[in-house]
């Protein structure tokens, strides 16, 4: 935002606060979405921000490919200033990197994520030409100053809300949720307990160990029934 000569600038800052869950650093930086600050190296930062992050992406970039770097790029003493021959290679550079934003992802040249811990402040700005006039307000104004031929500006800052916006990054369901909401759930429709558990057992090893010693008994016991007939058989008296 600039200020531009004899306007009145209203400004509204509005701070969001990221973080996240310690639960999810095991988790891999791309199924998070975020980087912690010790989590990717950056060569010209000490702090991890995505601001940084592509920053320094811009600068390798541009000496990767034209040789030297931009006056406002993070370089090295060795890395050399782009001078105007070096304009044409920069705007090439630059789009190049776009293009490849577009069509791949915006994280797909630098791989640049959000910080997993961050502020960010959103801003709102009104302005309009305002003509000085000395008044109560202005008082204090050094006698010394010529106001025929002095442009004068006035910016305002201030808080939009009295509130700030937080927002954390947490797994939706957490190891020990996702294993109480299986128990909760089996709980309430299978009535799930120790005991349910031992007549499983009980109905996978008991019941057909007992069935299968039924049915041998009972092909035992036919067995003996048939040989009793036959040998009743034998005892009887032929009659011609």
């Amino acid at each position: 935002m600039y200020l531009g000569m004899s306007y009145r600038v209203v400004a509204f800052i509005s701070p969001i606060v990221t973080s996240t869950d310690d639960e999810v650093k095991v988790w891999n930086p791309v199924k998070r979405g975020c980087y912690f600050e010790n989590e990717r190296y950056l060569r010209y930062f000490r702090i991890y921000t995505q601001r940084n992050c592509e920053r320094e992406c811009d600068s390798n970039n541009t000496f990767k490919h034209c040789g030297c770097v931009l006056i406002s790029h993070p370089r090295s003493l060795s890395m050399p200033v782009c001078g105007n021959k070096k304009t044409q290679c920069v705007d090439q550079t630059q789009r190049d990197i776009i293009r490849q934003e577009i069509r791949y992802g915006s994280s797909y040249a630098c791989r640049c994520l959000p910080s997993c811990n961050d502020i960010d402040f959103e801003t709102e700005a009104h302005w309009r030409p305002w003509q000085f006039k000395v008044n109560s307000t202005f008082a204090s104004v050094p006698a010394t100053v010529d106001l025929n031929s002095t442009s004068v500006s006035l910016i305002a800052v201030g808080a939009k809300k009295k509130y700030l916006n937080k927002t954390k990054r947490t797994a939706l369901i957490g190891s020990a949720a996702y294993v109480a909401n299986i128990g909760g759930i089996l709980s309430l429709f299978l009535g799930i307990s120790f005991l349910s558990l031992f007549e499983v057992v009980y109905f996978i090893t008991l019941r057909i160990l007992i069935n299968l010693w039924n049915m041998k008994k009972r092909d035992r016991r036919i067995h003996q029934q048939h040989f009793w007939v036959n040998s009743d058989f034998k005892k009887q008296p032929f009659i011609p």
